[in-house]
């Protein structure tokens, strides 16, 4: 189970920009892009010039000129979060060798070589990817009648569509934004009204300048924050678990493992608290948490399962898992996955019972409790891990 933070961000992001093929997309990409169609170049529209300010452009009439000049001079930049791909690539170069090292000990890695290709080959040119997308804007300064008028004269634009038995436009507020393929000019809206006075068409367009480099930024934030997540959890599922060719129905290990070894390093990376990530994943307490029903002692066979539920269920067990593990880390210490995992290398355990068994054994910590299912409360049971 790949990539968890991956859906929550395309809930929000559908809101204003789809960024596509931020995180582990990257495979392909030359070849996509000698192929691809040229980006779509914006057209001035008839009758109205461009205004250029403070790193912005403007489509206006030559009447707002003045006043539409005098605006974008007086925008202040959006604030950054700390998040950005480049603050991300920066931390991590700060933090190499402790990350480095901390993986190498929290997985039982005898060799760093691996990370190093992981943040050099895929991570770092991830984000960095991520941080050149900056797409052109024109901000359209005009009002619907006018729209009208221009699309009737032969103006076009993809995210604008004339219906000619109407008589009307509609407009699409949305751009595809993708690290990895030519980035069409957008022309955003900024829809004014007849009678407005030069306060209010103010107002529009400072409003709408802001509103869209805030989300704009926020979203690239969200998408490297991803990128570092899902690639560690890649990783880790790579190197450490699939070799274990653990039975189908231990794949809750696995996922959860992946997943909250991969927040530390997040964590680690973008400075965000390990403990938000956590609580993002698998809530607080207090919060509703029906997944804690779930019993992974007696897990299904996924065989039995119709294709189109396997993924909730497998979402489930992330979700169940991850308290599992937080709760076994949090008591044990983030050394109890090395402590075992020589013993699951050498025999990897067929039954639930025999992975408790290994685990007990090895750190002294009772997984069973945990992976019973709760049908008391579904917010009863919480993690507590202590690193911050």
């Amino acid at each position: 189970m790949i990539g968890w933070r991956n859906t929550i961000c395309g809930a929000v992001l559908a809101i204003l920009i789809c960024v596509v093929g931020a995180w582990g997309a990257a495979t392909g990409a030359a070849a996509q892009s000698a192929t691809a169609p040229a980006p779509h170049k914006a057209q001035v529209p008839p009758g109205f010039v461009v205004v250029k300010a403070g790193g912005r452009s403007v489509f206006c009439e030559p009447r707002d000129q003045a006043w539409v000049q005098d605006t974008l001079a007086s925008i202040a930049p959006a604030t950054r979060p700390t998040t950005m791909p480049s603050d991300i690539v920066t931390r991590t170069q700060q933090h190499r060798k402790e990350l480095v090292d901390q993986m190498m000990r929290d997985l039982d890695l005898t060799d760093g070589k691996p990370i190093d290709e992981l943040l050099d080959n895929k991570l770092l040119p991830a984000l960095q990817r991520i941080g050149a997308v900056n797409p052109t804007i024109f901000y359209l300064v005009a009002t619907h009648q006018k729209l009208i008028d221009l699309m009737e004269a032969g103006w076009t634009d993809p995210r604008f569509h004339y219906n000619r038995y109407a008589q009307d436009v509609s407009y699409t507020p949305s751009a595809i934004l993708s690290p990895d393929k030519p980035i069409d000019d957008l022309v955003w809206w900024v829809e004014v009204r007849d009678g407005d006075n030069a306060a209010t068409r103010r107002d529009a367009l400072v409003a709408d300048v802001r509103f869209f480099e805030a989300e704009l930024i926020n979203h690239n934030s969200l998408a490297a924050e991803n990128e570092a997540e899902h690639d560690f959890e890649q990783f880790i599922h790579d190197k450490v678990f699939a070799p274990l060719k653990l039975p189908r129905r231990e794949d809750w290990f696995d996922f959860a493992g992946s997943n909250m070894f991969a927040i530390k390093y997040a964590a680690m990376v973008t400075g965000i608290p390990r403990r938000t990530w956590t609580e993002q994943l698998i809530g607080r307490p207090g919060q509703k948490r029906p997944f804690l029903q779930l019993d992974l002692i007696n897990t299904m066979d996924p065989a039995t399962i119709r294709p189109e539920y396997l993924g909730a269920y497998d979402r489930m067990l992330v979700l169940k898992g991850s308290v599992v593990i937080d709760s076994w880390l949090g008591s044990v210490g983030d050394d109890a996955l090395a402590k075992v995992l020589p013993t699951l290398r050498s025999h990897p355990p067929q039954t639930q019972q025999e992975l408790i068994d290994d685990v007990k054994k090895a750190t002294g910590y009772d997984l069973r409790p945990l992976m019973q299912g709760d049908f008391g409360s579904p917010s009863t049971r919480q993690g507590s891990s202590t690193t911050p």
